[in-house]
């Protein structure tokens, strides 16, 4: 999968952002806690940081592990979020 703002995604099953983050928006608030207990290539954990939640995430292969990383680190809150939910 190809993320628009990150190019070519190197894992078997990445999950779209923007599809995160509108279920994230619709069932959370900021500052809210979200566990990914299979973090894979780190959608979930860079959703999180953009809509300005708290994550926790388990991934069992270092690979991944390191993928999810290297995205997080490049990652700034979303500016085109809505606050105050």
């Amino acid at each position: 999968m190809v993320e628009p703002d990150e190019g070519f995604i190197d894992h078997p099953t990445p999950k779209p952002k923007h599809f995160i983050k509108e279920i994230m928006d619709m069932t959370t608030l900021e500052n809210d806690l979200i566990l990914d207990p299979f973090i894979g290539s780190g959608s979930t954990a860079v959703a999180s940081k953009q809509l300005n939640r708290k994550f926790i995430g388990f991934e069992v292969q270092e690979r991944y592990c390191s993928l999810a990383n290297k995205r997080l680190v490049k990652i700034k809150p979303d500016e085109n979020h809505r606050t105050g939910k």
